[in-house]
């Protein structure tokens, strides 16, 4: 008896105590694997962002509607890249970047953009299930709405970084009305710990998106202006090959040599 007393005392733990160590310890390190999903999630949203940017130099010549539905499938498929990375702190219950890449095909497409991008992770939610399901589906809802609204606003004027930067902002505030709808068996484990780098990373990951976005924007509208301006200078514009060829001319060094087109 005395040596189990000497035991416990030399403890200084009773069971409840023990318990609740635990758990802390449990929450710590569910806190670190969060992070880690969430990062992942970050670099996912950049990995297709840039995705777009290599596929885009293909798409030229076509309609643009056809590359809005394209760029809305991309931003579809990173949504749904991100899901797949998730954090599941309950059944059904998921934290990820999804709303970031829906929110940016909204901004940059429009409508169309934003129901295609809007597609995958609705269906894929969907298919998921889980207590979060509501909150889930509303939250996808809610970037759609955000981004077609603020494409909508700004309208046909070139979109401007600060308004990138305002527009993640209020994409990753609004990551709070899905959390609010969260069903009570849920709600123990939301804790600013999890609120806050969620907003955060939502904000950034909105950030980047948009603003990779938007520099392509721009250089594909420069080099459309300067392709535009040299096909149809007067003067002769050409590029030869160490060997003396024609690479590219313009439309007067075509016409000089007797074609239609260069």
């Amino acid at each position: 008896m005395a040596r189990n007393r000497g035991t416990v005392v030399g403890s200084g733990l009773n069971p409840e105590t023990t318990f609740q160590v635990l758990l802390m310890t449990r929450s710590e390190v569910g806190i670190g694997v969060m992070w880690q999903h969430l990062t992942a999630n970050l670099a996912a949203v950049a990995l297709f962002v840039s995705g777009w940017n290599y596929v885009q130099p293909w798409l030229e010549g076509r309609s643009q509607k056809f590359r809005l539905l394209v760029f809305g499938c991309i931003m579809g498929w990173g949504a749904m890249a991100s899901m797949l990375l998730t954090v599941e702190i309950r059944p059904g219950v998921l934290l990820d970047l999804r709303t970031s890449l829906v929110a940016t095909a909204g901004l940059f497409a429009g409508l169309p953009g934003a129901l295609v991008a809007a597609a995958f992770p609705l269906g894929y939610r969907i298919a998921i299930g889980g207590q979060g399901l509501t909150a889930g589906l509303v939250g996808i809802a809610v970037a759609f709405a955000a981004g077609v609204l603020a494409n909508r606003s700004i309208g046909r004027r070139q979109t401007r970084a600060w308004q990138v930067l305002v527009f993640a902002v209020c994409v990753g505030l609004s990551g709070l009305v899905p959390i609010s709808i969260l069903p009570q068996t849920a709600a123990p484990v939301i804790d600013a710990r999890l609120v806050l780098p969620l907003i955060a990373l939502n904000m950034a990951a909105t950030a980047v998106a948009g603003l990779v976005v938007l520099h392509t924007q721009l250089v594909t509208k420069e080099r459309n202006l300067l392709r535009a301006a040299v096909a149809q200078a007067p003067d002769f514009y050409y590029v030869k090959n160490t060997r003396g060829q024609f690479v590219a001319v313009n439309q007067s060094v075509a016409a000089f040599h007797g074609y239609d087109h260069p």
